[in-house]
């Protein structure tokens, strides 16, 4: 309920009513069930290994049973929402200048898979521009919390210190444009040549819906 709070203090985003009815619902689910021919190969010890790197479908036919188990790439399905909500010609002729650069900081969260689909495979930035790219179910150590604390990496290599003061760096070195998303990528902190801008959880959901919707929800950040 926490996460209604702070959208109706920050963004006043528009669909609050189904956030809550989700939260209710997903709080009083008490059993799971499952496929009663999955359940029953599973019990068997007889489902075959699949290769889950592998987009595709496969057909299982063991002990007289027949499933078909598909295997989706939920970072392409997000690239093509994406490319549906943002202006990605004007985007990819930005990242094309000679005079741009830019790096990117999963904090090994779940966002490092999209974050390589929609920069590297879809803008073809180099792989050098994702840090921390590879999800890690301890974070590598860290903490995912995209800040001047806790993203330090990214900190140091945008040419700030633990305060968000400028240190000492020849321009070349410092990329113009840093962000870093927090483990389950729903807060950002995003970074300018040497200059630190945060964007808060709810905020960026609402740049995010006002361009799904056309609506202009500038105003109403806070």
């Amino acid at each position: 309920m926490q996460e209604v709070r702070n959208c109706e203090k920050r963004s006043r985003l528009a669909g609050n009513a189904t956030i809550t009815r989700v939260t209710i619902l997903e709080a009083n689910i008490l059993t799971r069930r499952f496929a009663p021919r999955l359940a029953s190969l599973a019990a068997h010890h007889s489902f075959p290994t699949i290769d889950l790197s592998k987009v595709g479908a496969t057909r299982v036919e063991k002990a007289g049973l027949e499933v078909n188990v598909e295997v989706v790439s939920t970072a392409s399905t997000h690239v093509a929402l994406l490319e549906s909500i943002f202006d990605f010609p004007a985007i990819q002729k930005l990242l094309d200048r000679p005079d741009f650069t830019m790096i990117y900081d999963s904090m090994h969260g779940v966002n490092g898979p999209y974050a390589r689909e929609v920069f590297c495979k879809r803008f073809g930035l180099s792989e050098d521009t994702m840090m921390n790219s590879v999800p890690k179910d301890d974070f590598n150590g860290g903490h995912a919390d995209p800040n001047l604390t806790y993203a330090k990496e990214l900190i140091a290599v945008c040419g700030l210190d633990k305060k968000g003061l400028k240190i000492g760096m020849t321009d070349k070195q410092v990329p113009d444009f840093g962000a870093a998303a927090d483990g389950d990528g729903d807060r950002n902190m995003i970074l300018g040549k040497q200059v630190r801008q945060g964007v808060m959880r709810s905020e960026a959901r609402s740049w995010e819906y006002g361009n799904y919707t056309g609506n202009d929800t500038s105003s109403k950040l806070c």
